[in-house]
Order: C-alpha cells, then structure tokens, then sequence
C-alpha cells in the first residue's frame, strides 16, 4: 500500500510527514521487490544481512533480484553484528558506490547498520524483513553504540517496506518475546521525552506521544 502524507499543521505547530513511499504486507511480498527497485530506476542493489537473515531471506532476495535482470552486490556478517562502529565500519569498507540502493535483509541491526550506510552514501533505502517483533522499521535514527556510549545516529528512512508474512512467521521464539520489551519501552519512552521537554527544552508533540 502507499502510505498517505496528511501535510495539515499539527497542533505542535509543524507538520509531521512520513518518508516511507510503500508499505507491503502479506504472503510471497518479496516477489514485488524488484518492481519497487525498478520504481526508484534501481540497476544494482547493495544488499546488507548477517549469517542468519541471509539464511531466512537474503539468499531468495538475491536469487530473485539476479533473475529480475537487477545487479546485487552483497555483505553478509560472518555472526550477528553488534549495533556499534565495527559493524557499521566493515559495512562501509564492503560498500560498492556503483550501487543504486542499500537493500536491508534483517531487523533492528541489520536495519539501523543500513541506514547509516544510505545515509553516508546518498542512497536510496530499502528493507525486506525478516522479524515481527522490531519497531523500527520506519524510522531514521539508528542507536549505535559508539566511544563507549549508545547514541541514536541519523539515518535515512527506507524508501519502501516489504514484509513477507511467509518470512516473518518462521523468526525465531526469542525474537518475537524480545518484541515484548519494544512495546513496554514505549511508555518510559514517552517519560523520557516529557523530561527531556521540561528540563532541556527538547521540542515536544503530544498528540504523537498520545499515538
């Protein structure tokens, strides 16, 4: 589905928008990515998964992006990354620049790694995937843990989502529990902004924090 920008003033007095162009849900939605790629006039993909997520979607994504016509360079991690400048460095040094998008196949670090990378690159990005329990998909920080702190890092937010229902339903137990904690954070989260308004001056909604 394509997702409706309301462009009205909000009661904050700015206007909130959401960058992500398409939205697909549902079975076998992998088969639609090279379609998308081809609306962004996409020629090569740089596709970014670890060991794991290669496994569960990375592999079919490639097979089916080469059969499509469409160019993929890849770099799989050889574990699951740490969210930090490692992980984010050895993304950047396996870069291929004659690249047109940065193709996410993962979650939460895979995704946040990706939206550095598109940052860093001015490209397009895209993410396929392959957990039900992360929140993040939409956004455009990336927390990563760099000089010894976590710091929400700006990203780029992707230009299309898919989530194939046939990948999601087979993450792993552990990862659809972790999805628990995303959901409870949300409620210090919004603690943590209202602090943040009164005792720093930080820019606050509540109509989104209400939502």
């Amino acid at each position: 589905m394509y997702l409706n920008n309301d462009r009205s003033v909000c009661s904050c007095g700015r206007i909130h928008t959401c960058d992500v162009e398409r939205l697909i849900v549902g079975s076998h939605a992998i088969s639609a990515l090279p379609d998308e790629l081809r609306r962004c006039n996409c020629h090569k993909v740089f596709m970014l998964a670890d060991v794991n997520t290669y496994a569960a979607a990375g592999e079919q994504v490639e097979n089916l992006l080469l059969a499509e016509g469409i160019a993929c360079a890849k770099y799989v991690y050889p574990t699951s990354p740490e969210p930090d400048e490692t992980a984010v460095g050895s993304a950047i040094m396996h870069f291929d620049p004659a690249c047109d998008v940065v193709l996410a196949v993962g979650s939460g670090v895979i995704g946040d790694i990706s939206k550095i990378l598109a940052n860093v690159s001015g490209k397009e990005y895209v993410i396929v995937a392959t957990a039900p329990s992360m929140d993040g998909y939409a956004s455009a920080g990336s927390p990563i843990l760099h000089d010894g702190t976590k710091s929400t890092i700006q990203g780029t937010t992707p230009k299309y989502i898919i989530a194939d229902i046939d990948v999601l339903k087979d993450a792993p137990y552990d990862m659809m529990l972790a999805g628990i904690g995303d959901m409870f954070g949300k409620y210090i989260g919004i603690l943590d902004w209202e602090l943040a308004r009164d005792y720093a001056g930080e820019y606050y909604c509540e109509k989104i924090a209400q939502d």
